[in-house]
């Protein structure tokens, strides 16, 4: 298999997290298929600083000269790469930098920006999903920036659809943060004040209890949607939901690290557990209701009837062993080296003008 030449956008132009987090994917993914393509990396420091990289080592990016996004983008088409990754997970890292890409002509792997942006939104996600027959949990958006909004109580009326407890989201975050999860009336208050420091549209929604969590991924295979063994989460009583710890933490030097690495925090389901058949046809349906492309991750609880219903979408593959489509792809036995081929032809086919 000949090497291909990869451009890795990594960073972040919001904050130190997000930076921290894309390097945690982006230098995986450098190790995993370092065989099989030469990378170079358009890295984005908070702020808005943007590098060019022929390596994520901590030396390298200290002693790269920033440029500006306009050198970079020069910089890109010179080199000509014949893919490219995203591997930002804010939201103009999911949008606008995506979007550099289709404007220079450089094909890449994953959803386009619209989709990104449509997903990054969970209010507006599940209503798609749930328009195209996808069974999505009794919900209420709160938005901060109405002038209706006062406070839990003087919305009584909206609330008592409510069985406690629910679960109080940011309409638009990740990893958790700003979730909780509300066991009566007067914690209400204080959740989505919570939640509100994250995002200006608060989601509230009936908790699925006591409930079993998975996560299904699906790929395009040669125009077919295939879906992967599913992901189960470990949550119990004790612990019903995952937070931010459960997904990602910090070392010893106060890096970002995923949790994954970590302790192990799930398994695969068997093929012929009853759930699996119908999460797949779930995930289908969400799948092109979202206009996704090339793969797509969908979380699901699972309650005590074996009903699944819908929880968001997480559009992401970094194509590091420790990424879950990856995981996923490996309970079925497809290595990831093939799957990272795969997708990148498919995303070849429709060829771009070049700068």
């Amino acid at each position: 298999m000949r090497k291909r030449h990869v451009l890795q956008l990594t960073g972040s132009p919001k904050d130190t997290f997000h930076e921290q987090l894309s390097l945690a994917y982006a230098r995986d993914c450098e190790q995993a298929l370092g065989s099989d393509a030469d990378f170079i990396f358009l890295h984005t420091r908070p702020g808005g600083q943007h590098l060019i990289l022929s390596s994520l080592h901590p030396q390298s990016i200290k002693n790269a000269k920033p440029i500006t996004l306009g050198q970079a983008i020069e910089t890109i088409c010179m080199t000509q790469p014949e893919l490219a990754l995203p591997q930002m997970f804010c939201r103009e890292g999911m949008t606008t930098y995506r979007s550099l890409l289709d404007l220079v002509g450089v094909s890449y792997i994953g959803n386009l920006p619209h989709t990104m942006a449509l997903t990054f939104d969970k209010a507006r996600t599940r209503s798609i999903v749930s328009v195209a027959g996808v069974r999505v949990p009794t919900g209420l958006v709160i938005d901060f920036n109405s002038p209706s909004w006062q406070s839990p109580s003087s919305h009584t009326d909206a609330f008592s659809r409510f069985e406690f407890p629910v679960i109080v989201k940011p309409s638009c975050s990740d990893n958790s943060m700003g979730v909780t999860l509300v066991d009566d009336a007067e914690s209400l208050g204080e959740a989505i004040s919570h939640a509100a420091e994250f995002s200006t549209e608060v989601l509230v929604e009936q908790f699925i209890a006591p409930g079993r969590e998975v996560r299904c991924g699906v790929i395009d295979v040669k125009g077919e949607l295939k879906c992967l063994p599913l992901q189960e989460y470990d949550v119990s009583g004790d612990h019903p939901i995952r937070l931010p710890p459960d997904k990602v933490t910090k070392n010893l030097t106060g890096d970002v690290e995923l949790t994954s690495r970590l302790k192990s925090t799930s398994h695969a389901v068997s093929l012929e557990d009853p759930a699996t058949e119908t999460v797949h046809d779930l995930a289908r349906k969400a799948h092109i209701a979202l206009g996704c492309r090339h793969y797509s991750l969908f979380d699901f609880r699972i309650d005590d009837d074996g009903q699944p219903w819908f929880l968001e979408a997480g559009l992401y593959c970094s194509f590091a062993n420790s990424s879950v489509i990856a995981t996923m792809a490996s309970y079925d036995s497809i290595e990831l080296r093939d799957l990272f081929s795969e997708l990148a032809q498919q995303s070849q086919e429709k060829e771009l003008q070049p700068c």
